[in-house]
């Protein structure tokens, strides 16, 4: 409940940020900021150990001599990182051709040292299912983070509302750590629980650059070939379009991984665990990404305005990208649960070959709806090659994954039905039809959650 009431606040939240600064920024602003907020995340994962993984899944994560030698890891690793990234700001501001980016990319990597800094004892909230502490700690760095982002975007009207703002929220994240979960590192490291650290870091080598290209190789390659407002549109497309995406991930995530990782030993329980994770994404998941895809000039228009609407095309085939990468993403946590992080990097790696192979043509001669495309028909072989892999470890058919569909199927058609019945009857009236569509949503969604609770509870 405290993981569905905190999802449902920071989500709203995230998406009043977006709408206000919609409107208070332009297009070219937001076109740096995803060249940017790119740039970090990229840099953050090609040194990813997997702390935070390690410390839920380790059987000793909760002794202080691990959660001292987990610190004092991801300390070193996010200092060295701030340091080499301040070097090379200049170097990829060139690469992009565009001089702000050096500033802006300076200020911005102190992300990572804030993230490298965070007390340890935070991960232990999700390891113990604490999650109301975990939810809170969340939401008020973001509250604040996002009044101090509004604050700064109407007084400089400049994309560095946004990266300040971004920096304060992880600073102010990193400070209540400590606040709220006290942690005092000793000096004294236990090497027994660094060489425990470095074996599981060994097992995810690898995985953190591949899943970071599976998301973000459309916005370094749209960098690169369309100009800054376009990119911009494109980056509020997605932002949008994830919305779906990052509310399962702050409701399920957190309890999937200890979950699974309790379950391993016994594989029978894991696969209906599996099963029934996946038929309540399915049928939550499925109406509300028709809605979005169907729906998407109109979204765009209502919540952004007519400047963002040329990436409506792109919008549609996003929506339809986050539900293929949730369902993906369950399925990795299975793989982390099992210990077996090996297999997940296999898979991964050839989902990064069809990127790498068709990203650029794409996005070259096809533009945003292209580069859109290439992320969707990706994240669905990886699907697919994680399905094939797993369905031989739990024992269970394709039909058994994909028959927990039919209920979002159906549900999905439904919402469908205002947008063919005023098209039968020729009406154009964005009124009626903001209306009638968002009234069947509603009414889909609630049926959805409705019959997922009583399944979850029945099981």
């Amino acid at each position: 409940m405290a993981l569905s009431t905190g999802a449902i606040f920071q989500r709203a939240l995230r998406l009043g940020r977006i709408m206000i600064l919609a409107h208070l920024l332009v297009p070219e602003d937001f076109g740096l900021v995803a060249i940017t907020m790119m740039v970090v995340v990229m840099l953050e994962s090609v040194t990813d150990a997997g702390i935070r993984l390690s410390i839920i899944q380790n059987k000793e994560g909760t002794s202080p001599s691990y959660l001292n030698a987990a610190w004092w890891f991801q300390s070193a690793r996010g200092l060295g990182l701030f340091l080499v990234a301040f070097i090379l700001a200049p170097y990829i501001a060139v690469f992009y051709e565009n001089p702000i980016l050096t500033g802006l990319l300076r200020v911005s990597f102190l992300s990572i040292l804030f993230n490298g800094l965070v007390s340890p004892r935070v991960h232990l909230l999700e390891r113990e299912f604490r999650f109301g502490k975990w939810t809170l700690l969340s939401q008020v760095s973001a509250l604040l983070g996002t009044l101090i982002t509004i604050i700064l975007a109407y007084y400089l009207r400049s994309v560095w509302a946004i990266v300040l703002g971004t920096v304060v929220e992880r600073f102010l994240y990193c400070l209540m750590s400590y606040i709220f979960y006290p942690f005092r590192p000793r000096l004294k490291v236990d090497k027994n629980s660094i060489s425990k650290l470095f074996k599981f870091a060994k097992g995810v080598f690898g995985l953190p650059v591949l899943n970071l290209i599976s998301r973000q190789a459309d916005i370094f390659i749209l960098g690169k070939v369309v100009a800054s407002a376009i990119l911009g549109s494109y980056y509020l497309a997605l932002q949008l379009a994830e919305q779906f995406s990052n509310f399962f991930s702050s409701v399920f995530f957190p309890v999937l991984l200890p979950s699974f990782s309790a379950m391993q030993e016994n594989k029978s329980i894991l696969k209906s665990a599996l099963l029934s994770v996946n038929c309540g994404v399915a049928t939550l998941g499925i109406p509300i990404v028709a809605f979005m895809a169907v729906n998407s000039h109109k979204i765009l228009l209502v919540l952004y305005g007519s400047q963002y609407t040329n990436a409506e095309l792109a919008f549609s085939i996003l929506s339809l990208n986050v539900f293929a990468r949730a369902q993906a993403a369950v399925l990795s946590q299975v793989y982390f649960g099992l210990g077996l992080p090996h297999l997940l990097r296999r898979q991964s790696l050839k989902r990064t070959a069809l990127i790498a192979t068709f990203m650029y043509p794409a996005a070259r001669f096809a533009g945003l709806s292209g580069a859109a495309f290439v992320m969707l028909s990706a994240n669905i072989s990886m699907l697919i090659f994680q399905l094939y892999s797993l369905k031989g470890i739990l024992r269970f058919k394709l039909i058994d994954f994909f028959g927990k569909w039919i209920t979002g199927i159906g549900l999905g058609m439904l919402v469908l039905m205002p947008n063919v019945f005023l098209s039968v009857f020729k009406i154009d009236s964005l009124i009626l039809q903001s209306v009638l569509s968002i009234g069947m949503m509603i009414t889909v969604i609630t049926f959805g959650f409705i019959k997922t609770f009583r399944q979850t509870t029945l099981q």
